[in-house]
């Protein structure tokens, strides 16, 4: 779990948790990524890595022989023939172009290197996990040592420390007997309650399972009795004995509340429900491009790009480093200080400078230092006359300025009493109300839009009447450090939440063109190309 929290820190502010929102809840997601939901943790990286594999494999160039042999290899799976295939020479062949080809991919930018570091992490959470459930030795050793960097480089400083507490490479002579050594490293270092080879369980969840399980089962403090204090009392007093008369009972009444032999992820409800997600998650990524061709490192779904002190993308080296400085000192001496954390993305929207230096600021952290300190109400009161957050809660998201509701803006004009003089009035009309205002429907031409805007135009406003589009400056990029910034305005922070929203691709359309897409989605994207085409055909002149 800490680790899962690690791979939520590095990752925070890059899309990940975007891309968590479409197929959870925004709460459940915030949980996944600290590592706190466990099972949805898992099952949202999972298929976020899958999805990520689809992307990288279809990008590959292979051959007619070897799509051939990937087809067979699939069908065989759960065959006795899917060994056989796994080792014949010319899959070894595919998956070297394959890790070359990753090489290839994370060399497009520091972006494309955050998400191939990801996919790394995350093959390294299913390393970790069959060498706990398998009782494999060598690979839990192995995935300790290969967690170490990115524990430092995430902040995860007690797991990055007591992880050094054991020598665990020079465990033989520890144990100093040889009986007991064979038989912890071929597979009894982790907990086992069934004989089943995948049954291999950590030792807090063994925890759960048996001294945690009969106080959340029915009958138990949460589902029934009740939290009172002569209740934990007994609890507690009678848990070491309860628990095996309970399990003695249940043996005896052929009655468990253990799971079926067909897990869970096989499930056939299960399946049609992964897949339904991971169709949702390849859209979804196939609009945000988690490896595009820049130099800058950037959040694939607002767009927005970091400084250079921003080197999440250089977690494994940077923990590394970290690593490499706390070799040969004594536990207690060690000291691992927090600047040495990498800085995540979410930095550039949560961080404040102070004396030049960059300072990420973590809310939940803060609030929880402030809980630890505070003596009474009185000193809680006291500390919330500051608002703590690192900008305006009331004005802006993460993602830049809140939403508004336009429609507010209506109450506040004062209605005319009496008649008006019409002489000498002209009537200006916004071309955005206007825009939206015109119903056309999916797949119908250019031309046809057009005449429709025509005919609204004619029919509700008089000849002197005009029509002001948007008027504020288009956003570009200066060209060389010498050039005058272009100009900026109160509209940006809207049109860059337009962006992150049901992007369309560009596309040259002429009269005949149908438009493929909705309404709503084609007016965010494409206002100013749109425009120029009503201006052409001459609707408001």
């Amino acid at each position: 779990m800490s680790f899962l929290g690690a791979i939520g820190f590095i990752m925070d502010g890059s899309g990940l948790k975007e891309a968590f929102c479409e197929i959870y809840a925004e709460n459940s997601s915030d949980k996944a990524l600290t590592g706190h939901a466990y099972a949805r943790a898992i099952r949202g990286h999972y298929l976020v890595q899958l999805a990520l594999s689809e992307i990288i494999f279809s990008s590959m160039e292979l051959s007619d022989t070897e799509k051939g042999l990937m087809d067979t290899l699939f069908q065989d799976v759960g065959t006795e023939n899917f060994e056989d295939n796994w080792h014949h020479e010319d899959f070894k062949i595919i998956k070297e172009k394959f890790i070359e080809h990753l090489n290839l991919v994370q060399k497009r930018g520091p972006t494309a290197k955050l998400w191939m570091q990801y996919w790394q992490m995350i093959s390294l959470v299913k390393d970790f996990i069959r060498a706990e459930r398998t009782g494999n030795w060598e690979l839990h050793l192995k995935c300790v040592e290969r967690m170490l960097p990115y524990f430092h480089a995430s902040g995860h400083f007690l797991y990055a420390k007591s992880a050094h507490l054991q020598d665990i490479r020079k465990l033989k002579y520890t144990i100093n007997n040889d009986y007991e050594f064979t038989r912890f490293t071929e597979g009894f270092f982790t907990i086992r309650r069934t004989h089943k080879f995948w049954s291999g369980v950590w030792t807090d969840m063994t925890i759960e399972q048996v001294l945690m399980r009969s106080m959340k089962t029915q009958g138990g403090l949460t589902h029934g009795r009740g939290l009172s204090e002569s209740v934990l009392t007994k609890f507690v007093l009678t848990m070491i004995i309860l628990v095996e008369v309970c399990n003695e009972i249940e043996d005896f009444c052929n009655v468990s509340f253990a799971t079926t032999e067909q897990h869970i992820d096989s499930r056939e409800y299960r399946i049609i429900r992964d897949v339904a997600d991971l169709q949702i998650l390849q859209t979804f990524f196939n609009r945000y491009d988690p490896f595009p061709q820049t130099d800058n490192i950037m959040s694939i779904f607002s767009g927005i790009f970091a400084s250079n002190s921003v080197n999440c993308h250089e977690a494994y080296e940077e923990g590394k480093k970290s690593l490499q400085a706390i070799v040969g000192i004594n536990f207690g001496s060690v000291k691992i200080k927090r600047k040495n954390k990498v800085l995540s993305l979410q930095t550039v929207q949560s961080s404040v400078k102070v004396n030049g230096d960059i300072i990420a600021i973590y809310p939940l952290l803060l609030f929880q230092r402030i809980s630890l300190t505070i003596d009474s109400k009185k000193d809680m009161e006291t500390y919330l006359q500051y608002e703590l957050a690192p900008f305006p809660l009331s004005l802006f998201t993460e993602n830049g300025l809140r939403k508004n509701v336009k429609s507010q803006l209506y109450e506040l004009f004062v209605s005319m009493n009496g008649p008006t003089h019409s002489d000498g009035i002209v009537h200006v009309v916004d071309g955005g109300f206007l825009l939206h205002k015109v119903i056309w429907q999916k797949n119908e031409t250019v031309e046809e839009i057009m005449n429709k805007y025509l005919r609204n135009v004619e029919k509700h406003y008089v000849a002197s009447s005009y029509i002001v589009f948007d008027g504020y400056p288009e956003i570009k990029k200066s060209v060389t450090a010498t050039t005058v910034p272009a100009a900026t305005s109160t509209k940006r922070g809207e049109r860059s939440l337009r962006k992150t929203s049901d992007n369309i691709p560009e596309f040259d359309y002429q009269n005949h063109t149908k438009i493929p897409f909705l309404q709503e989605n084609f007016l965010s994207n494409d206002n100013q190309n749109f425009i120029e085409k009503i201006t052409v055909t001459r609707i408001f002149l």
